[in-house]
């Protein structure tokens, strides 16, 4: 929360400076540490408040948006696939998944087809990319022009180099 919190104060600040510099008045600004954790959860709040999503666990997998979540590949590594259009759903389809006829099928060819039948939509997704490795995924995303990211377990996780603390 404080992260969030930080990251709206920072906005807040900039925009009070462009403010200043074009009337030449100073601004207030406040933060909400609390308003900050809504705001970003506001997708699965919406949903639980009118969706149908009260007591259904759906892990990485966005509320509103499908396929858009962690799947399996070999060797039991995850990638987070994010398709968030019909046009890089056929792009999936046709050129990830190798299956340009999914495209049509009536219970994944547009968003709430997909969201209503996401078991299906997951079987279909896991049942290629489980025989594929990541990195193979990876490369097909990356020509897909589909957004995606590893999922790496901590012990996995290297920090990069411009992210190491100065202890000095």
């Amino acid at each position: 929360m404080i992260s969030r919190a930080g990251l709206y104060s920072k906005i807040a600040v900039l925009e009070a400076l462009i403010k200043r510099g074009r009337t030449g008045e100073g601004s207030g600004i406040k933060t909400s540490m609390f308003g900050g954790m809504v705001e970003w959860l506001s997708p699965w709040l919406l949903h639980y408040a009118y969706g149908e999503l009260s007591e259904q666990r759906i892990g990485l997998h966005h509320p509103a948006i499908a396929p858009y979540g962690a799947y399996e590949c070999a060797k039991g590594e995850l990638i987070l696939i994010a398709v968030q259009n019909q046009r890089e759903w056929r792009r999936l389809c046709a050129e990830v998944l190798g299956k340009p006829d999914l495209v049509d099928d009536e219970r994944v060819a547009d968003n709430p087809a997909r969201l209503a039948n996401r078991g299906f939509l997951d079987a279909e997704i896991t049942s290629v990319l489980s025989k594929m490795s990541r990195d193979d995924a990876r490369a097909r995303l990356t020509e897909a022009k589909i957004a995606f990211g590893a999922v790496k377990h901590d012990s996995r996780c290297e920090p990069a180099p411009g992210a190491a603390q100065d202890t000095g």
